[in-house]
């Protein structure tokens, strides 16, 4: 039975240019962001992987492999062929490219409609949006039209309209701190660190055939050395299609818990939630576990091999009495967290009465 399974990889399109000078919103440099652009890297990149060397993994009995809970029996091969990891017939990555971001701002942002002079400095900083708000919007404009020091001129000019800033002065020295004070006095300090500066591209030099090459082999030999060091690779369909390597003998022990809640007579959702509570794939959807339990098999080579473990129903409960005893714990340290956080909150208030500062 062959299972097809991709694993999208990101690959950074991430390289930093400088900009300097006024740049007319019809130039070239801007020209780099648009989806043609995209489009065309993307099908540079793909075409690489089509010319790859193929590499076919040694022979491995040691490990385990689930594919979806099912039990894959030793021994295991991991390979790759033009841009694709396999686990034995399992194809468990492939090589494609995600568009970057488009970051170009072709207008200058507009203040929102409910920024008023009763509003504050927070009623601007939507933490939701730390990308595509009002502030990180203007920088970028500015950024990628003009030199720095311009950049942060301009910032400021921009700055100084907003209702309900009563005043905005710039530190001498072409300092990047200024001292804003609001219509209702309270008085900030804004960094403008972020504003001057070099333009973001996001276009490097596609990657060479040799760096694809290595960054496969690069995780097929993680893969390959998991398995060689007794560790456990869950693999599990699903629409972005991961393998999650678990490495170490470590991983290998909590088999027998695994055994013994998946064939327990808990409900489904029941044993979703303790298979959860491992902190095994706790990164991923309950839908991904659903399909473990569904795909859960049997296995007496499986029972065998791990039996020298110890008892399943043993190492369950003791790594039930850990995952309270780990819960207790986080929550002593969030109740101290929050006590230093009142303490500070009060020593700052004693220390600045009248001022904030940001």
């Amino acid at each position: 039975m062959k299972y097809i399974i991709q694993l999208i990889m990101v690959i950074s399109m991430v390289a930093i240019c400088g900009v300097y000078g006024e740049v007319a919103p019809d130039s070239d440099k801007l020209d780099k962001f648009t989806k043609d652009g995209i489009y065309k890297y993307a099908d540079i990149v793909n075409s690489i992987t089509s010319k790859l060397v193929n590499v076919t993994g040694v022979s491995i009995s040691s490990g385990y492999i689930f594919v979806d809970g099912e039990y894959i029996e030793p021994p295991y091969t991991v390979s790759s062929s033009n841009g694709i990891e396999y686990v034995n017939d399992v194809a468990t990555r492939k090589w494609v490219v995600w568009p970057p971001r488009d970051w170009t701002v072709a207008e200058k942002p507009q203040l929102p409609p409910y920024i008023t002079k009763d509003s504050d400095l927070d009623d601007l900083s939507n933490q939701q949006d730390r990308l595509n708000g009002y502030r990180p919007r203007l920088s970028r404009y500015f950024k990628m039209r003009y030199s720095e020091e311009e950049a942060i001129e301009k910032y400021i000019a921009e700055y100084r309209k907003i209702p309900y800033v009563a005043s905005l002065e710039r530190e001498k020295g072409n300092s990047k701190n200024a001292t804003m004070t609001t219509t209702k006095g309270i008085t900030y300090l804004i960094t403008f660190g972020s504003i001057g500066g070099k333009a973001p591209y996001y276009f490097s030099p596609p990657p060479s055939k040799k760096t694809v090459e290595a960054q496969i082999e690069y995780h097929r030999k993680k893969h390959e050395s998991v398995l060689e060091k007794g560790g456990v690779l869950f693999i599990l369909t699903a629409k972005n299609k991961n393998i999650i390597p678990l490495a170490g003998k470590l991983v290998a022990a909590e088999l027998p818990v695994i055994l013994h809640i998946t064939t327990s007579t808990m409900t489904t959702e029941e044993k979703i939630t303790e298979l959860m509570q491992l902190k095994l794939l706790n990164a991923y959807s309950t839908g991904l576990w659903r399909r473990f339990v569904d795909g859960w098999n049997i296995s007496q080579e499986l029972t065998k091999r791990i039996e020298k473990y110890g008892d399943p129903a043993t190492l369950h409960a003791r790594r039930k009495q850990k995952i309270k005893d780990e819960i207790e714990q986080k929550r002593i340290r969030k109740a101290e967290q929050v006590i230093k956080q009142e303490e500070y909150k009060q020593l700052w208030k004693e220390l600045h009465p009248k001022n904030k500062r940001r």
